[in-house]
Formats: structure tokens, sequence, C-alpha cells
């Protein structure tokens, strides 16, 4: 694989990104995949069991994730133990095209593979003699080539030079009857791998007593299997191996569930986070693959079959429940990493031992958000408002709160706001102790209303506002959050006062010539700082990543990462949070709890 260098990638990007726009018109449909649907009535019953989700049952079924939803419309909100759905009683019918394909002297399963756009794997399922070597004349079955479109071609790897040595190599003298299929399987190497390090075999094939390098720092360790064929154990990285990670977005899809813009700045934050990678010595390569229409699973399907993807440390993508699905599902068969981007169920956790959820719901973090309230403001004066007419959005939040208030004895007071609002409030206070104020509502509306009654206060009352994530978005209210020493909670906060965001910030207008756009959160944040924390934690700690990974954490921007495992088995959940206290004195203060 040739060395590539990061501005080159990085210009790619931007010039594929104005192709791949032009082209999206012209995306194909995978031809070889027929779906025979039965009558709308034509079904069965099914009890989903703990440890369900559609993507699973679909391929139980041999049926697809669509016409699940299809016929069971909630469905795509989730399911859940005990529930019944209906799944159509004849199976999908699948049938490939091949062609057929005579072996010529010389050739090889990697050349033949490499000709035929297919990969040395599919070969040999499809024609299991080959595994034993291949001999002129052979007639094999190949896969026949699909039409190319906008996208077909994916796979941009970005190689970061290293500092790391080079690895080294053990020789194997081949003995009669091995082929580069078995060589493979018992070093655990794929065909590429193989080949880059022995490319006379591609030409003059194998030999018997001819000799072969083996990088000799390939693991023995094999991944253990658990119930119902899920990897529990983590693809293994080896000692001088680059850091492998792919980017699986639909790039392309206008009508995407998150935005196309935000998905290229994601990836356009996490090359820059791979740039400062480089600059401290990491050896890493990245993959981009885009998907094509994020409702059309079968391009993903086709590229989760390439030896690239297979061939990875940990893949980040999927933005749709069926893609997050495949890629669930592809992780626990090849014990490959995977990161959910965005939001996503909790439960997608309980059997995925592999995968990590990286935007946690601020409900899920209720518990531990309550509790560090109460531990910070526990001998303070708490006081809930209700502002009359307000939505009231808050009252989950504020239900939690008052719960492990009452549990640990502490008091609290109500206040809704009236016509003797100020009066109401000036009673409500006490002029011995700080006073914190929690509205029952996140609006900006409400938050102006509040500050406007608390400016009436008398001087010499110590005053703390305490709110909600939205808060930072209100750059109109900033000044009333500085003056009431205001606390908010987020698993997302920006600070660009912070010289190393503005740094970030400055490097991407260098880069890509275009400013960051504002959103809540900033998508070239989200990607910058998951590349920084997985690319920098895979590199430092290895194999030690997974087990260690309740202890690790990376200086991270804009988003709190600390990865928690509920239970043995299970997936990793991000349970990080701030609180960001905005300082009476302009500075801003951001606390990250885990």
């Amino acid at each position: 694989m040739k060395h590539k260098r990061i501005l080159l990638s990085i210009l790619l990007l931007a010039a594929l990104t104005s192709v791949w726009a032009k082209e999206v018109r012209n995306l194909q449909s995978d031809e070889n995949i027929q779906i025979t649907q039965e009558p709308k009535d034509d079904y069965i019953n099914y009890t989903v069991i703990t440890g369900d989700n559609v993507y699973s049952i679909a391929r139980k079924y041999k049926t697809t994730v669509d016409e699940i939803y299809r016929l069971n419309p909630d469905a795509k909100n989730g399911i859940k133990a005990g529930q019944v759905i209906k799944i159509p009683k004849t199976n999908v019918q699948t049938s490939t095209s091949y062609i057929e394909y005579t072996v010529k002297k010389g050739e090889t399963l990697y050349s033949i593979s490499r000709v035929n756009e297919t990969t040395v794997e599919t070969i040999c399922s499809l024609n299991p003699q080959a595994k034993d070597g291949l001999k002129k004349g052979m007639v094999l079955k190949i896969p026949k080539k699909r039409i190319k479109s906008a996208g077909d071609n994916p796979i941009t790897p970005v190689k970061i030079e290293s500092k790391n040595p080079k690895p080294t190599f053990i020789e194997h003298k081949v003995k009669k009857g091995e082929t580069i299929y078995s060589l493979c399987k018992t070093y655990n190497i794929s065909a590429e791998s193989l080949l880059t390090y022995n490319p006379d075999i591609e030409n003059k094939g194998l030999k018997t007593g001819s000799k072969v390098r083996i990088p000799n720092n390939l693991s023995s360790e094999t991944n253990a299997l658990g119930a119902d064929g899920i990897i529990q154990n983590p693809r293994y990285i080896k000692a001088n191996d680059p850091i492998k990670i792919g980017i699986i977005f639909p790039f392309l899809d206008k009508k995407s569930t998150v935005q196309k813009e935000k998905l290229i700045e994601y990836y356009e934050g996490f090359l820059l986070a791979v740039k400062k990678m480089k600059e401290v010595g990491v050896d890493a390569e990245i993959y981009t693959f885009d998907t094509g229409i994020e409702k059309d699973t079968k391009r993903l399907k086709n590229i989760l079959e390439t030896s690239e993807v297979n061939n990875l440390h940990l893949v980040i993508g999927g933005t749709s429940q069926a893609q997050i699905d495949m890629l669930t599902d592809f992780s626990q068969k090849t014990g490959i990493r995977y990161v959910i981007p965005f939001g996503v169920k909790k439960n997608m956790l309980q059997n995925s031992p592999n995968v990590f959820q990286i935007t946690t719901s601020h409900s899920d973090l209720f518990n531990d958000i309550t509790k560090e309230f109460v531990n910070k403001f526990r001998l303070d004066n708490i006081i809930f408002v209700t502002e009359q007419g307000s939505n009231m959005n808050r009252n989950d939040f504020v239900s939690a709160l008052k719960k492990v208030l009452d549990s640990e004895n502490i008091a609290y007071k109500d206040l809704k706001t009236g016509d003797k609002i100020v009066e109401d409030m000036k009673s409500a206070m006490d002029k011995n102790k700080n006073n914190v104020l929690i509205p029952t509502s996140s609006s900006e509306v409400t938050l102006r209303k509040i500050t406007g009654v608390l400016d009436l206060v008398p001087n010499g009352t110590t005053i703390t506002l305490f709110g909600y994530p939205e808060w930072q978005t209100y750059l109109g209210q900033t000044s009333q959050l500085h003056k009431y020493n205001t606390y908010i909670y987020s698993s997302f906060y920006l600070n660009e006062g912070d010289p190393v965001v503005k740094e970030v910030m400055d490097e991407y207008k260098k880069w890509y010539n275009k400013n960051i756009a504002l959103s809540f959160p900033r998508f070239a944040f989200l990607g910058y700082d998951a590349g920084l924390f997985f690319i920098s934690n895979l590199n430092k700690y290895k194999n030690k990543f997974d087990k260690d990974i309740s202890q690790i954490s990376s200086p991270t921007l804009q988003t709190s990462i600390h990865f928690y495992e509920e239970k043995e088995g299970s997936g990793y959940q991000n349970i990080g949070f701030y609180f960001v206290n905005f300082k009476k004195d302009g500075t801003i203060e951001k606390i990250d709890y885990k």
C-alpha cells in the first residue's frame, strides 16, 4: 500500500464530495439480490426475547429489516422482550449470478480475485476445492462484476507515517499441498498482506520448498466465541501494526437521518485528529466508505464483505437503525470494535461486547448527574421555579432530582411565578446561604423571565442558577448566565475561548477553506474528539484498551468521553458529562465527570 500524504487525502475529500454530489442520481441498485415479497397477510407471529433486535430477527428468519418494518411500523421505534411482531412466512429468496472462470497457468487465488474484483475468501466459499490449490484448466464459480456507480470505489486510505520500527519476519518453507489460502489461515493474515510482503507469489505462485516471509509479531491468540456465535474478545492489535480504522457513512444521501453536510464535517474533524496524531508519531490507516442511499443496506452489506473492512481494528459509522443493526451484527461476528457515533437506544449494547456507544441520552445519565448535584449543593438553599405558561419540559430531570434530594433528606422549595413573584422570590431566599434556583423549563423565554425577576432581588443575596444543555445555545443570555454564577449539565460543551479550541478552528479553516458550521453539538468536533480518543488510546494501550477502558480518558474538546461496561459481555456506554460553570468574572470552568 502506498503512503499517502494527509494533505492529498483532505483535498481529495473536498473534490470527491463535489463529484459524488453530481453523480448521486446515477447510483445503481445491486441487481444480484432479488426479494420476493409475500401477500400482506401471509405471516407468522413472533414473540421477541431479551437480546433480540430487528436485524438479528431478520437474519434468523431470512427476511429483511424493511419487510419487518413494513409489517410492524411501530418496530421502527424499537422492540422489547415480550412484544409480538409479524414475520413473513416465506423466506427472502436470493440468487447470485456467477460466471465460470477457467484457471490459467501460473494464476493464483489472489490474482484471480483481483482480476474479478472479489476476494480470496469469497472464491473459496464458492469453490471449496480451491482451498487445496489451483490447477490449470480448473473451472471456478466467480460472482459477476457489479455495475459500478458513484461511490463504488469508496476506500480512501490515509497512511500516517510512523516513527515505530518496521515489522520483522519469519521465514516459512512451503510444504507440498500448501496454498495462499491455507497459509493465510495458518498465520491469521489476509491474502493481501501475504502478497504485500511476497510480491513474487502473484506472478509465480507458491512452489513447494520456496520460502515466504511472514511478520513475526502476529499473535496466536484467537477470539473466544460466546453464545449465538458472538465473538467475545475484540480484534487483536499486533505489536507494530498501524491502527486501522474505517469510517462508514452515507455521505451522498440527501435524505439521511443525519445531514450529509454534517457527516462530511464529522469526517473532516476526524482527519484533523489524525493529523494531530501524526505529529506525535502515531501510525494509523484510515479507510473511508460511502454506503450510498441510507435506506438501501445492500451496499453496506457488500462493503462489510471486503477484505479491507475485515482487516480493521475499529469501525465508526451508521446513521439509521438498520445500518446500526447491521454494523453491530458485523462486530459480533468478527470481533472488530464498532463505535456508534450518534444517538441510539441503550439496549443495543446488551449482547454486543465490542460495541461503543459514544452519544448517550441525557436522561440515561440523570442518576449520575443528580448525585453530583447533591454532592455539590447539598448545603445550599434549593428552589425549584415553575414559570406560569411555560412548557415545563424538564419535569423528567426535576422529578429525578427531587427523588434523590428526598432520599438524602435534603430540603427544597417549590416556587410558582405569579403577580407577586418578586415578593415570593425574596421570601424563598435565604440570606445566609447560597440560593440555587432550578427552572422546570429549559426554554429561553423562561430563562429570560426568571433572570428578569432575579434582577429585582436586593444585592447581598447569593444566587446560583442551575440549568440545562440548551442554555449554552442562547447566546443572547450569556451575560445573564455569568451574572448569576450559572451551572449547566451537558455531555457536550465547546469553550471557544480555549486556546486549543481556537487552534483547531483555525486549522479547520486553513485546510477546508471554510468555518466550522454553528450547531449544537458541532460535528467537526464530534469527529475530532472521537479520532483523538480512539486513535491515541488504541495506539497507547493496544490490547489492554478494552480491559482498561473504564480508566482511559483523553483531553477531548467538546465531548466528555468515559466508557463503562454495565455487565460482562455487554457493550460500552459513554457515561461522561460536564458541569459547566459560567463564573461571575466572565470565565468558564468545565468540570468533567464520569
